[in-house]
């Protein structure tokens, strides 16, 4: 038995992926939708809310497909990491529209660090689930 046999199922960076997908990635919309993040001019975006809230609700369905090994699993990741990376694109260029960062550099810095850890989190897991070995043989 070679060693690509012995990568297969739940273990490894699958499974740490599956506990940022439906623990860390939902955890995290919610202290930002309880923050005052989506605060935009004085005004609580409740709509830009909800949608967080819904990308929580997708992590936790694209996490547990895969503890479960649905056969279209990896392929709901890569979607659910696609649409997560535009929708934190879009955000943040509509925040920066709306939100007016000449007045305000600090949200420029903030938002400029939810940009690179986005781009970061895309990239690092859409390629692992190219190329993991794991994540093809499970």
């Amino acid at each position: 038995m070679d060693k690509s046999e012995k990568l297969s199922g739940i273990g490894g960076w699958l499974l740490f992926f599956i506990i940022t997908l439906a623990f860390i990635t939902p955890i995290g919309i919610l202290y930002y939708v309880s923050s005052d993040y989506y605060i935009i001019d004085g005004q609580f975006d409740s709509g830009l809310a909800l949608i967080s809230i819904g990308f929580g609700v997708w992590a936790i369905i694209v996490g547990i497909a895969l503890w479960r090994k649905n056969p279209k699993a990896v392929v709901w990741a890569k979607e659910f990491l696609l649409s997560y990376l535009i929708f934190s694109i879009v955000s943040i260029i509509v925040g920066a529209i709306l939100g007016g960062y000449s007045s305000d550099p600090e949200l420029l810095a903030e938002d400029s660090v939810s940009l690179i850890r986005a781009i970061g989190y895309f990239a690092i897991w859409f390629s692992y689930l190219n190329v993991s070995k794991r994540v093809k043989n499970t």
